[in-house]
């Protein structure tokens, strides 16, 4: 008994004298952070955020996850207008378009718009938050279920209208949603100051060749573009659509955009015209490879670039109208367009006018 007595003494010495550590818990978050925005759901806020990355469906979920959420569903009119606006504020090009959270239902499968199976029922919204038909909003005559196996949805920038897609369509983003609480932040790595000030060399990303000017920054941006808006959107990067000042720069570029895309029949907008002379023009012994386009970016010279830069029969000035350039990936080599979508474009800039990110 004597020994009983000592052994339970000494357990509660133990269990008295000894502390357990003291955790603390974060508290929950209740408001949607910095950059995403706050929308009403029944069970509270719903945080959305546009996060513009080149994806198709399954990376479109991924990207969402990583950040805590999912693609998010449109429950109202001011929803659809403002991930739209978000966009519209996110990038100049009108044809950029992003996934959104719905999924075609299994009776309309393999339909296309029917009595049975229409704009408000054919799919049904995925993040487990939204409700109702009011965001269902469709572009004409869509959805229409092309090759019946388009069960995915896109919203488009152009009108904020919806459209349906399959699951290997590849859209500049995707809109992410998630409740305040489930929303992983990005741990910070900026211990100190963040550089300011303009560039003195070319940043990481853009390539560095010569010019007159000194350094020449360019870099394949990746996105589906006519030649009006990849202008644009050059100029929000601090440049121009860039020229070739010579063959390499030519075949660098193309290999960028080979290596992005890993798609041989993908071409990316550059900067050169038509010239006035050969403006009706093929090619004859007057409008040549080498004459036909001049530069357009101010600082690239001389005609090394066109000189075998192009493809077989190029620049063909087809219907009289193309007086654009774009470089392909099959051959590394150019040909003349006038309204094609193209999947990128080359952008050039002295290193002091690039936009900082």
């Amino acid at each position: 008994m004597l020994k009983f007595v000592f052994f339970v003494g000494f357990l509660a010495s133990l269990v008295t004298g000894c502390k357990l550590p003291q955790t603390t818990t974060k508290p929950a978050a209740t408001n949607c952070p910095t950059g995403w925005t706050t929308f009403n759901r029944s069970f509270g806020k719903w945080c959305v955020k546009v996060f513009l990355k080149t994806v198709n469906h399954p990376e479109a979920i991924e990207l969402c996850a990583e950040n805590g959420a999912v693609m998010t569903g449109l429950q109202t009119t001011a929803e659809r207008n403002s991930i739209a606006a978000s966009l519209q504020t996110a990038t100049s090009i009108s044809t950029s378009n992003i996934f959104i959270g719905a999924l075609r239902i299994l009776d309309c499968a393999t339909s296309n718009l029917t009595s049975t199976c229409t704009k408000l029922n054919s799919f049904e919204w995925t993040d487990g938050a939204t409700t109702g038909t009011t965001g269902f909003v469709w572009d004409p005559l869509q959805p229409d279920n092309n090759e019946r196996n388009e069960k995915y949805v896109m919203m488009l920038q152009k009108n904020a209208s919806l459209s349906d897609v399959c699951a290997t369509t590849v859209l500049n983003g995707v809109a992410c949603g998630a409740k305040p609480a489930e929303i992983i932040i990005p741990p910070s790595v900026a211990t100190t100051e963040a550089p300011s000030g303009p560039f003195t060399t070319c940043p990481t990303g853009w390539k560095t060749y010569s010019r007159s000017v000194g350094d020449w920054c360019v870099k394949v941006f990746v996105e589906s573009v006519k030649q009006a808006d990849a202008e644009k959107q050059c100029k929000w990067h601090g440049g121009k659509l860039s020229g070739f000042q010579t063959a390499q720069e030519r075949i660098d570029a193309s290999n960028a955009l080979w290596e992005a895309t890993n798609n041989i029949y993908a071409a990316a907008i550059v900067g050169a015209t038509r010239t006035t002379a050969c403006v009706s023009s093929n090619l004859t012994a007057t409008c040549t490879e080498t004459n036909s386009f001049s530069w357009t970016d101010g600082v690239t010279t001389g005609t090394d670039a066109f000189v075998g830069g192009w493809d077989d029969e190029q620049p063909d000035n087809d219907n009289k109208n193309q007086i654009y350039v774009a470089v392909g990936t099959s051959t590394r080599k150019m040909k003349d367009f006038r309204h094609a979508v193209m999947m990128g474009y080359v952008c050039g800039a002295q290193p002091a006018n690039i936009k900082r990110p």
